[in-house]
């Protein structure tokens, strides 16, 4: 990448980081953030799942735009990704639009950070080192991608070891909670109940919360039923307050059920209805007055307490890159040399007896006639004798 190795030690990056996370401290963690050339105050608001107003008042920040280089202070319930500055030692054939494309910047911030040096020089130089912007590593949550729910304005998380969710229902339940906070500032906040464990898996005494996408939410309450007891029937539920939390979670479009059990559902639909609430947005919100299983909202028994919250899953892309280059060089030598030297000496010596050639009369070798009795050897060896004579 050509970066300077002694730039990358612990010391440089507390001094030269963009944006630093801190533990949980109170509600949320901690942030610093650096601000870039151009940066307006909504990014960065959405960066860290927070409030322009609430990083506003915290920094004390008047109308207008922001100061490059200004260091601001935020505090969130949701980890976010961090990003630093560190220094890039310029190769051979950089420029300043392909340093910028590698690191996902434009070309002008990347003047911005670096104003100082490149008005001395005007052309880049190898060994030359410019200030880049990098981002740092994802937030990790959990064994299986769960977060924890920290404290948050608007809300309370009654136990925090059964408070871990999915990145996107800890985002949805602080974006909720926060609007409610800023719609009643009056109402005392909400203390959210059961999430998932950490890890997820099964949790008693519920037949869901497994996976960090189901969340416990209590009813709200009258006045003079806070804390004396748990149990919502229509006449002691506050019913607009309840209302608009529920139609708040509709809003974001990531909810895909919400059960209430449903003499509740009833009370919460005739007053929906009673403040002027489209009939189809009714019909496709609630399942009441009809039985079937249709609607978000819908009866589950065990639900006289609290509503029971679903987020939709997020199917995550994995994308895998797989690059295999098979070189094979095979060399194979294979010399033979055989050296066959076979020398064959035959030497046949063949004595033939010579052949007695046929009697002139009889044309047998012994001299008879045919049909006569042959002659003994001491006769054959006569006429032997006097052929050969």
């Amino acid at each position: 990448m050509g970066y300077d190795g002694p730039m990358r030690s612990l010391a440089a990056l507390l001094v030269l980081c963009f944006s630093l996370a801190e533990p949980a401290v109170g509600y949320g963690y901690k942030y610093v953030h650096e601000v870039l050339p151009g940066e307006r105050l909504r990014d960065i608001a959405n960066r860290y799942h927070t409030s322009e107003k609430a990083i506003r008042r915290r920094n004390r920040l008047r109308r207008g735009k922001l100061r490059a280089g200004r260091k601001l202070r935020i505090i969130t319930s949701v980890p976010s990704r961090t990003r630093r500055r560190i220094r890039y030692t310029v190769r051979k054939g950089d420029s300043l639009s392909k340093i910028a494309k590698k690191h996902k910047l434009k070309t002008w911030v990347l003047r911005r950070l670096n104003h100082r040096l490149l008005r001395r020089r005007r052309t880049l130089r190898k060994g030359m080192r410019l200030w880049v912007v990098v981002e740092g590593p994802k937030p990790s949550g959990g064994v299986k991608g769960l977060f924890q729910l920290s404290d948050g304005p608007g809300y309370r998380v009654r136990d925090p070891r059964r408070g871990w969710g999915t990145f996107l229902a800890i985002s949805r339940i602080h974006e909720v909670l926060g609007a409610y906070s800023r719609r009643f500032p009056k109402a005392p906040p909400v203390q959210i109940w059961d999430l998932s464990r950490k890890g997820g898996g099964y949790f008693p005494p519920h037949s869901s919360h497994r996976r960090g996408d189901d969340v416990d939410v209590p009813y709200v309450l009258k006045r003079q039923y806070q804390g004396k007891t748990k149990l919502a029937t229509p006449s002691r539920m506050h019913l607009p307050r309840t209302w608009w939390l529920i139609k708040r979670f509709l809003k974001t479009g990531d909810v895909t059920f919400i059960f209430i059990n449903r003499s509740l559902q009833r009370a919460l639909y005739h007053y929906a209805k009673g403040i002027g609430e489209p009939k189809r947005y009714l019909k496709k919100a609630f399942q009441y007055p009809s039985r079937r299983a249709i609607g978000i909202i819908r009866h589950s028994p065990g639900h006289d307490t609290h509503f029971h919250v679903r987020f939709r899953v997020v199917k995550t892309k994995v994308k895998t890159k797989t690059k295999a280059k098979v070189k094979t060089k095979a060399k194979v030598k294979t010399k033979t040399k055989v050296k066959t030297k076979t020398k064959v000496k035959t030497k046949t010596k063949v004595k033939t007896k010579a052949k007695t050639p046929p009697h002139p009369r009889s044309g047998r070798p012994d001299g008879r006639r045919r049909g006569a009795p042959r002659a003994g050897r001491a006769a054959r060896s006569a006429a032997a004798l006097d052929s050969t004579a």
